[in-house]
């Protein structure tokens, strides 16, 4: 769960990065879909970290 939390907020973070450079930040830019899958990310992390029961 934490991998894939760290896979979804890079890709998260690489898609803002490149859709902010190819297709600028003017009005109706989507450059900001990439925090859809940063969000994502953040959530398991979190629910990894704080929330699951740990494997004993």
């Amino acid at each position: 769960m934490k991998i894939a939390g760290i896979i979804n907020l890079g890709v998260g973070l690489g898609l803002v990065i490149f859709l902010r450079i190819i297709l600028g930040a003017g009005p109706g830019s989507p450059y900001l879909c990439g925090l859809i899958p940063g969000f994502i990310g953040v959530g398991m992390l979190v629910y990894a970290l704080f929330l699951a029961d740990p494997v004993l």
